[in-house]
């Protein structure tokens, strides 16, 4: 296995923001806490510390002891909820949604980041411990977008709409899917695969995500949060109903959007009048106020906003944040220090400053999660046959097909020393003419030089297009690469699922490589070949 690394700016697939937060993030102090580093964990600490109390930590592990209920004590994952309920315990998480069969490349990446951030952590301040939290965000209600995942460049799709936040979906015809799965994998019989695609299974979607994910990361100690949950809901009824009291989440952001556009940054996130949702199964509807208080919720009713700030009191797991608020909910029920994620997704949380600030809710630390990038042996061979060396591989592909052409081309130097005889020879021609001093002897050589430049060209095009005739092969081996390397013009990572990437190579042992591989805080694009 062969690993290296690549500057994300000198790659087209990263925002000018996302690098700006992996580089220069203290840039932006006006819009977070401070700035990500293992040094500013202390201080981080100590703000979280006085938030978080006994209460809220007892309560957390209530609910986690109940979503584990079959947990064996001597799993890692017991013994790192059962530290939750000490108070130099803490926090490091990462969310996604419940994409098919963990979706993309990168939701394990995540994954794994925060773990041997966790464990980085720990190292560095041993005197607390560190757990690493991957949240459901079972409350989603976007099918569309998770309904489906590529393996091997094709596209497996769930069909089963059911309405309302997904982590509710029933099971039906889950055993169709499944028996999908395991055709990818049908000539590895004796694979791992085929028990990882077992466990992906359960009462609902929600359920099936945790008992996946927990095969695959228990040993590492990775704790599973659903937060569709009504007793960690009744952590948060205090914001919720300020939110429908004083839409204070639209004030604060707009406030802060201000701020970003005069410094050359593009909001990311829209806040509404109310940032909460109303559910049940099959339904999740939003709030939606009007010019006389009142409150329409789609299916529902229409009711006063005192009455909605009643209903959150006495039902607070019917309502739900939406994408500007879940960050709040978060880091009210969890003792958490940093949250990691995705450029995109970190862009927006430079919004919320302000609206942490009203809720009297530490900020975390944020941090955008590495990248990597897998290359196939085969690929790579294929590639090094063209003449290219491995990192050339982020070249443009019409610069790489240039370069190949002029490697293989000694006609290049001959067609640039014409060019310069040319180029002689029009000065020469033009000098000629200003001699003369005769404006129409100057007008007819400038014509005859423009003809005679088209007809060079002319010769230079057929001279080009032979040349690429004769490589034609070769450079459709080039585009064929990158089209491999980068579906759809992004990094692999963002498309593909990981069990298709692994060669038949056992994909626990393959996690465990990329975990090895893996440095929390490396900045730069992470290039693996196997």
């Amino acid at each position: 296995m062969n690993t290296f690394t690549v500057p994300r700016y000198k790659i087209p697939f990263f925002t000018e923001i996302a690098n700006q937060l992996v580089y220069k993030q203290d840039e932006l102090n006006l819009f977070i806490n401070r700035p990500f580093s293992i040094e500013s964990f202390r201080d981080q600490i100590g703000e979280k510390s006085s938030f978080f109390n006994h209460e809220k930590r007892n309560v957390l592990v209530k609910v986690l002891d109940e979503q584990y209920k079959t947990l064996s004590e001597s799993s890692p994952v017991y013994r790192n909820i059962q530290l939750l309920k000490k108070q130099n315990t803490f926090t490091i998480t990462t969310g996604h949604q419940l994409n098919l069969f963990t979706g993309p490349f990168y939701v394990i990446i995540k994954i794994l980041h925060i773990i041997n951030l966790a464990e980085k952590l720990h190292s560095e301040y041993p005197e607390y411990h560190f757990i690493p939290v991957y949240w459901l965000a079972s409350e989603d209600h976007d099918f569309d977008e998770v309904n489906h995942t590529h393996l091997f460049g094709r596209k497996v799709e769930w069909n089963e709409f059911q309405g309302g936040p997904i982590g509710r979906y029933d099971l039906s015809q889950w055993n169709e899917l499944k028996n999908v799965l395991h055709q990818f994998f049908q000539n590895q019989p004796e694979s791992k695969i085929h028990s990882i695609i077992e466990s992906f299974d359960g009462a609902d979607l929600g359920s099936a995500t945790r008992n996946l994910m927990h095969f695959l990361f228990e040993k590492y100690g990775l704790v599973i949060l659903d937060a569709d949950n009504n007793e960690l809901k009744a952590e948060f009824v205090k914001t919720m109903q300020k939110e429908v009291l004083d839409s204070f989440v639209q004030d604060d952001v707009a406030i802060t959007n201000d701020r970003l556009i005069l410094n050359s940054i593009k909001p990311q996130a829209f806040a509404r009048p109310i940032n909460l949702f109303y559910i049940q199964k099959g339904l999740r509807n939003r709030l939606i106020p009007d010019e006389y208080g009142h409150v329409s919720i789609a299916g529902i009713g229409t009711f006063s906003k005192e009455e909605i700030s009643e209903l959150i009191e006495k039902h607070p797991g019917r309502f739900s944040p939406n994408v500007v608020m879940r960050p709040l909910y978060q880091e009210t029920i969890l003792p958490n220090l940093a949250y990691v994620g995705g450029g995109g997704e970190m862009a927006y949380w430079l919004q919320l400053k302000e609206v942490f600030k009203s809720a009297g809710i530490p900020f975390p630390l944020i941090q955008v999660r590495v990248s990597i990038q897998i290359f196939d042996n085969k690929i790579i061979q294929k590639w090094k046959n063209l003449g290219f060396e491995t990192k050339e591989i982020f070249e443009s592909e019409l610069k790489l097909k240039k370069q190949f052409l002029e490697k293989h081309e000694k006609s290049n130097g001959v067609t640039n020393q014409i060019s310069n005889h040319f180029n002689e020879l029009t000065d020469s021609l033009r000098q000629l003419s200003k001699e003369k001093e005769n404006e129409s002897l100057g007008t007819y050589i400038e014509s005859e030089i423009v003809k005679m430049g088209k007809q060079l060209d002319s010769i230079f095009g057929k001279l080009e297009k032979n040349k690429k005739q004769r490589h034609d092969i070769s450079l459709k081996q080039i585009e064929d690469i990158l089209k491999k390397v980068y579906p759809e013009q992004s990094l692999i990572e963002r498309k593909e699922n990981f069990f298709g990437l692994l060669n038949n190579q056992d994909p626990i042992a393959c996690i465990d490589l990329l975990k090895n591989n893996l440095n929390p805080l490396e900045k730069d694009l992470i290039c693996i070949q196997w």
